[in-house]
């Protein structure tokens, strides 16, 4: 798992990130925080800034994405 960063209308939310892959990634967020259909992700240890995602699945607190 990495730390990574979820952003959407200028607020930074941490998750961590399961597993990614060239077409997406699957994230898990804390507590009941909202978590649009679509924003960016900031994965630094993979070198992966501001990333355009949109959500495919919800599942509790994780979150399978794919990078548009």
């Amino acid at each position: 798992m990495k730390p990574g960063t979820i952003g959407f209308n200028g607020l930074g939310i941490e998750c961590l990130v399961c597993n990614v892959s060239q077409s997406g990634a699957a994230i898990e967020i804390r507590g009941t925080i909202y978590v649009p259909e679509a924003f960016n992700l900031t994965i630094d240890s993979e070198r992966i800034n501001n990333k355009n995602c949109r959500v495919v699945w919800r599942k509790y607190q994780r979150l399978g994405v794919i990078f548009t």
